[in-house]
């Protein structure tokens, strides 16, 4: 099975090398955004060039990385589309307008193959953002479309391993929140665990794009983890076209490999994809 575009992924993060060969064909140029400057992303804007766009770049690349072509590392989602959507990350309002932008592409039906959110990053607090969770349940429940979210990576203040914290978006209902193992299957210590992790990926030592004149490196953490379950999303949803993002989701914790505790549990979720 391939998805070869016929679903594009699109992914909210803090540049992307909209050139990069494991990204060739893979990368919606006509509808890609930068949200930080309310504009059309172009190779010629800030967040497209060196020093911004390897985070971005090495999460496409986890996802939708060109397959068979003789580079680097293959995307789970064996060549799904993806749309670049440029946001400053610790910036709330640039999020915000991320998501309105995918938003509005689906109501205009500018996008209709847009059925995967991938976001790979967020913040610990107390207080949950409603406006954040209301703008996210629009896309999840109203538009169909699949939200996958890093579910946070070290410790808020860098204290004992044992990081309980609410993490936004990850942990809203609206978002399948992915946390990380590593090459051995195992939980990543130190990383985010609560009840509302929901399904553990590979997130350790990825070999993957980036910018800069040697165009790989390896990465690791849960920023990572998310687009291996957004690819495979995306894969599942070209295979067939009628499931809703609900029957994806339940698909995907009822095929995950148990791991820790019987059943679901706060570190791996409902298992291991």
């Amino acid at each position: 099975q391939k998805t070869d575009n016929g679903v594009t992924i699109a992914i909210i993060d803090g540049g992307f090398n909209l050139s990069h060969p494991d990204l060739n064909g893979r990368i919606d140029t006509s509808l890609a955004y930068d949200a930080g400057d309310s504009a059309p992303l172009t190779q010629n804007s800030l967040r497209a060039q060196e020093p911004y766009t390897s985070h971005g770049t090495a999460v496409a690349a986890a996802a939708a990385a060109t397959v068979n072509n003789g580079l680097g590392n293959a995307g789970t989602s064996y060549n799904a589309k993806v749309l670049p959507d440029n946001a400053n990350l610790i910036e709330y309002q640039s999020i915000i307008r991320g998501l309105q932008y995918i938003s509005t592409l689906k109501e205009s039906g500018k996008a209709d193959d847009l059925k995967i959110l991938n976001m790979s990053f967020g913040n610990y607090s107390s207080i949950r953002d409603t406006a954040y969770q209301k703008l996210l349940s629009h896309l999840r429940n109203d538009l169909d479309i699949l939200i996958v979210a890093s579910a946070g990576n070290t410790t808020p203040n860098n204290s004992a391993y044992d990081n309980t914290e609410f993490h936004q978006p990850s942990d809203f209902d609206e978002c399948i929140s992915v946390t990380a193992v590593n090459k051995s299957g195992l939980f990543m210590q130190g990383y985010a665990h609560n009840e509302y992790k929901d399904i553990a990926a590979p997130g350790a030592g990825y070999y993957l794009p980036q910018s800069g004149s040697s165009y790989y490196g390896y990465f690791s953490g849960t920023s990572f983890a998310s687009p291996h379950v957004a690819g495979v999303a995306a894969l599942i949803r070209s295979a067939n076209s009628s499931l809703s993002a609900g029957d994806v989701e339940r698909l995907l914790y009822a095929t995950a490999r148990d791991a820790g505790k019987a059943g679901r549990d706060d570190y791996y979720g409902f298992g291991i994809l």
